[in-house]
């Protein structure tokens, strides 16, 4: 699953994927990819971390939170088109460390 709120980027992530051999699901918001993640299970999140409304931190913490009721860890990827020093801490906190 992609999730960015700009369509050029998902549009070539899913692209980029596909590439690959990949069968990707593109969102375009959280509220997008959380109603995708009801209806699919996806392998792999590859998430934009700076969205409108919510974030990809506010997505990959609801992801983990479905994650432990399920007792299945979703690899996710947190993408950023800028890095600030406040984005890495806050992804290295207990809810965003590396699984």
């Amino acid at each position: 699953m992609v999730v960015d709120d700009e369509a050029d980027t998902l549009e070539f992530m899913t692209f980029a994927l596909q590439q690959y051999g990949a069968i990707p699901i593109a969102a375009a918001s959280v509220g997008e990819a959380l109603k995708e993640l009801n209806r699919s299970k996806p392998e792999l999140l590859i998430s934009d971390i700076s969205m409108p409304e919510q974030d990809g931190y506010s997505l990959i913490r609801q992801v983990r939170e479905l994650n432990a009721n399920n007792g299945k860890a979703l690899p996710a990827i947190a993408l950023t088109a800028y890095t600030r020093q406040e984005d890495h801490k806050r992804f290295y906190q207990k809810d965003f460390r590396p699984i």
